[in-house]
């Protein structure tokens, strides 16, 4: 019975036109809301760069002298500011040689995998 309706429905001009505009419409808004998702996601990906590029600006200026001291200490304090974080996992400092001068993994560096992270056998000796 609901195939005969149907079938009757679309013999006539105005139900494929109804049909027509009914399939436009659901095409545009679908088209519209992926475009929406897509804008919207590239936004907050490129928020989250800046956020990050700017704390890795940050962190490189509060870090400059500890490295022209060879304070490894401070060094390690400054990179410990950034526990604060809960997407930053363990967070280092290399020298212009590639060797490590501070390191600090956080506390929550069990529960995220980093990205770029270097691996525990090329930290320094000491866990710092």
């Amino acid at each position: 019975m609901k195939q005969l309706f149907l079938l009757s429905y679309l013999h006539t001009i105005g139900g494929k036109f109804r049909l027509a505009i009914m399939v436009t419409v659901a095409f545009a808004l679908v088209s519209g809301f992926g475009a929406v998702l897509v804008v919207e996601t590239r936004s907050i990906r490129e928020s989250q760069i800046f956020t990050y590029q700017s704390l890795a600006h940050l962190m490189a200026a509060r870090s400059v002298f500890a490295v022209v001291f060879n304070d490894t200490e401070a060094a390690t304090e400054n990179l410990r500011a950034l526990s604060t974080y809960p997407a930053i996992s363990d967070v280092s400092i290399f020298l212009n040689d590639g060797k490590y001068f501070a390191y600090h993994d956080t506390p929550s560096a069990a529960t995220l995998t980093p990205l770029l992270a270097p691996t525990h056998a090329e930290a320094p000796p000491g866990g710092q």
